[in-house]
């Protein structure tokens, strides 16, 4: 998915999450952790691990990012939202 923001700014290869409550979210790119082999690395549970490449500093900068639209514009087009 790709995320353009009201800034101008663009964000691709994000993720779109819809949990069994209901709730959305945006999942920011983010690039595999490999290990010596150059296999992915996991967690005990193992869930692929990842590093962020784009992060918001703390709750308020991630709630003042966040677009109001992103979850209407989501429903309508999963490839492109335009905040």
């Amino acid at each position: 998915m790709t995320l353009e923001l009201p800034s101008g700014l663009i964000l691709r290869e994000c993720t779109y999450h819809r949990a069994a409550t209901g709730a959305e979210g945006i999942g920011l790119p983010g690039k595999p952790q490999l290990d010596r082999d150059g296999r992915q690395r996991k967690d005990a549970t193992g869930k692929a691990l990842f590093t962020p490449i784009v992060e918001l500093k703390g709750k308020v900068a991630r709630e003042r990012s966040r677009p109001p639209r992103w979850p209407r514009c989501m429903r309508c087009s999963r490839q492109r939202c335009v905040a």
